[in-house]
């Protein structure tokens, strides 16, 4: 249980250490030397109390914020959410590591453990979407300790599946795995 504590807090600090990068590189100075223009200029801000509008938060408004995590979002190019196109990442995951006929039991199990894994979190994803943010700070702490409790279940329903396939690997396909499996981490 220790090892995925600490996994969640490295991934906790992993996501805030990149949305803290992410806002610091497109954030204008404060005071800065020559008029730089401001895309939003001019637009209306929503009063936070307004239904549907997003609250405000530190270092600016929802719309900053989501304005700056615009790039990450896949249809603009950047980073595809970890549910997007599982059945290519299952695919491709099996193709890069060579899973032998002898691999294919606990390849089979860890495959359905990430689309399970995938649908739970495009239905969690889509709920998010659906219910907007919460308003008021008790709020925005319950949708957040909800989402992390979810999470919490998929990691700890995804570890012994994925211990099974990392045992019947080969050292070389074990590095592989390591080296692939980072970036579906990092994303969970």
């Amino acid at each position: 249980m220790r090892s995925t504590g600490t996994r969640l807090a490295l991934a906790l600090l992993a996501l805030t250490a990149s949305v803290t990068v992410a806002h610091a590189q497109t954030a204008a100075p404060h005071h800065p030397s020559s008029p730089v223009p401001n895309p939003q200029a001019g637009m209306p801000m929503p009063d936070a109390t307004a239904p549907g509008s997003q609250p405000r938060t530190m270092g600016g408004d929802m719309g900053c914020m989501m304005a700056t995590m615009r790039p990450m979002m896949p249809e603009r190019g950047g980073m595809e959410m970890p549910f997007e196109h599982m059945e290519g990442r299952v695919a491709y995951l099996k193709a890069e590591l060579q899973i032998t006929d002898a691999q294919l039991r606990p390849w089979n199990t860890f495959a359905d453990m990430m689309r399970a894994n995938a649908i739970a979190m495009k239905a969690m994803h889509d709920g998010m979407m659906k219910d907007g943010m919460p308003s008021t700070t008790p709020e925005r702490m319950a949708a957040q300790h909800k989402m992390m409790s979810a999470r919490i279940g998929i990691l700890e329903r995804s570890e012994a599946n994925t211990r099974a396939l990392y045992a019947s690997l080969s050292e070389e396909q074990r590095k592989a795995f390591d080296q692939m499996m980072v970036d579906y981490l990092g994303m969970m």
